[in-house]
């Protein structure tokens, strides 16, 4: 029989490994900023695009009439925001393994926020590289796809850029590219060429942006996400959040009133908390993170999408 004191074995403090994705891997609060509204419902307002229209005559004379204009505008629906939350569960065996109770509801609260933000990007992911919600899009097969030196991806992005304009009569100011799609271009035979002689062949984020600033665009994403999509109790197999496509869009600096933008998060005010409770059987406690939001598309117009670029 074992005599002396029983120990606890603590977890160590000083060493520890989390498998997450970096904060700035999640681009999806850049591509649809958050609007926080008072209520789970509401209602704001589309314009039509009179403003942009010629008048046909502005000369008036003598008792004549003074030509007249009008502009039309669409009260839309938004709304019921969505309810979303994630619990999980600490056991007091493992409140008590750790030094402090602190550490284990912290490495928890960052867990659940973690798959909290792959499903927020993995949501916008879906929406902004659908064909059927994207119109301004170009699917690329074959040897036009990135990864064989037949394509042109400049051409290909100048090409959503030129349909942009016609559409959103705005130039873009972004260009959206999922890490696939960007390695793929800046390693391409023919974006090489156009740099080396000033680079020797080593192209930058700056240097991409430097070829496309006549084009408008002031801004490069990467979405670097990763995820794994597989079902509970199968090999985890890790993909790109958003695949091998690319995405052009224009975003406004100040989202609000009569600001053009293709999409935002609306979340409710006070929506987004963390609450905890005791368990008695079993022993332990729940920590779950809450959220009340929906990523809403305003207009279709201002984005380009090159859906397969890879």
């Amino acid at each position: 029989m074992a005599t002396g004191p029983y120990n606890i074995d603590h977890v160590l403090t000083s060493i520890s490994q989390q498998w997450k994705n970096e904060d700035d891997a999640f681009i999806a609060p850049l591509l649809l900023p958050t609007i926080t509204v008072k209520q789970k419902t509401g209602v704001y307002a589309e314009y039509g695009k009179e403003a942009l229209v010629v008048p046909n005559n502005l000369l008036r004379t003598g008792r004549s009439k003074t030509a007249e204009a009008s502009y039309s505008k669409v009260y839309k629906n938004f709304g019921p925001l969505q309810e979303r939350a994630l619990k999980d569960f600490i056991s007091k065996d493992e409140l008590e393994q750790e030094e402090s109770p602190l550490d284990v509801e912290t490495d928890t609260v960052i867990f659940l926020n973690q798959q909290m933000a792959i499903a927020e990007e993995s949501d916008a992911a879906a929406i902004l590289t659908d064909t059927t919600v994207i119109a301004n899009n170009q699917t690329l097969s074959g040897t036009a796809q990135w990864t064989n030196s037949a394509a042109d991806p400049v051409k290909n992005i100048t090409d959503r850029i030129k349909a942009f304009r016609g559409n959103a009569i705005k130039l873009p100011n972004t260009v959206m590219f999922s890490f696939n799609a960007w390695i793929a271009f800046i390693t391409h035979p023919s974006v090489i060429d156009r740099f080396k002689y000033t680079q020797g062949g080593t192209i930058t984020k700056e240097n991409v942006l430097n070829l496309l600033a006549p084009f408008g665009i002031t801004e490069i994403l990467i979405g670097k996400s990763m995820a794994s999509f597989t079902a509970e109790g199968q090999p985890t197999s890790m993909v790109d959040i958003w695949g091998g496509n690319v995405l052009i869009t224009y975003l406004t600096a100040t989202p609000g009133l009569r600001q053009v933008n293709g999409g935002y998060t609306l979340r409710l005010e006070n929506g987004k908390y963390v609450d905890k409770w005791d368990e008695k059987d079993p022993k332990g406690e729940y920590i779950r993170n809450n959220d009340y939001y929906d990523q809403v598309i305003f207009s279709t117009d201002v984005y380009g999408l090159i859906k397969n670029a890879v």
